[in-house]
């Protein structure tokens, strides 16, 4: 017995667009939300058949904005309750109404014409609304990896007053760095907040680093930055902090 499509493949069986048009339009979607993601015609083979192996977060977030659903859903076996049978008797997936699934160029919103009939402008709003709600949904940060993030922070703190800088180093750039890479995305408002304060306290260990270091330049940017972050944040200690450091680096 053959396996059952994906939910993918239904979706893009049901769109009647070619693989090109399909690619071109998963392009344009990335585009339009600041993404670099893009696809070929085997990277989209692959996903039609179910490979869960090969999409990279971009790709993930892009598609779900595109086709409106999460990439796991997207590339299981059709569940029966994402099917409808309409009067033909052929299987078409059920779109939630918060959810794009052809964001394809014909159907992109197009300068609004004062002259075009009421129903056609209603009909233009009501799907930039829906790609709206699609984009205010996602999000790049769970709060499952939220709470790896403070765990790490919390541990790393607790490291920098006990074991040689040499051997946290590097482990403090990399947090570094992947915070800021997730606050250069998009997440929920609260956390982000908590991206910030995670942020600003790695930012203000590697700011004391650098002066112990004897690296005054580098360790002014990292202080700086720590207040911007702490001041994102709303956190009026980490804000002192941040402050704290900077009068010593001067000094």
């Amino acid at each position: 017995m053959d396996a059952p499509p994906t939910l993918l493949a239904v979706l893009i069986a049901k769109s009647e667009n070619t693989y090109a048009e399909i690619i071109e339009g998963y392009r344009q979607c990335g585009r339009e939300h600041g993404e670099k993601a893009e696809i070929t015609e085997r990277t989209l083979r692959r996903w039609l058949s179910g490979d869960i192996r090969s999409p990279r977060p971009a790709q993930r977030r892009v598609a779900r904005l595109y086709w409106g659903f999460p990439m796991n859903e997207l590339l299981a076996p059709v569940r029966a309750e994402q099917l409808i049978s309409p009067a033909d008797g052929a299987l078409t997936a059920v779109v939630p109404s918060s959810h794009v699934v052809a964001y394809l160029p014909d159907q992109r919103m197009q300068p609004l014409d004062e002259g075009q009939p009421l129903e056609r402008q209603m009909a233009l709003s009501t799907r930039r609304a829906a790609r709206f709600t699609s984009f205010a949904e996602s999000t790049n940060l769970g709060p499952e990896a939220l709470d790896q993030i403070r765990d790490e922070m919390v541990d790393l703190a607790n490291a920098y007053i006990r074991e040689p800088l040499p051997d946290i180093m590097g482990s403090l750039v990399t947090l570094q760095d992947v915070v800021f890479t997730l606050l250069e995305g998009k997440q929920k408002p609260a956390h982000s907040r908590d991206l910030y304060v995670v942020a600003s306290v790695v930012t203000g260990l590697l700011a004391k680093a650098s002066h112990d270091l004897g690296r005054p330049r580098d360790a002014m940017t990292q202080a700086r930055t720590m207040y911007v972050c702490a001041d994102n944040a709303d956190h009026l200690p980490l804000r002192a902090w941040a402050r704290g450091l900077q009068s010593l680096i001067a000094f």
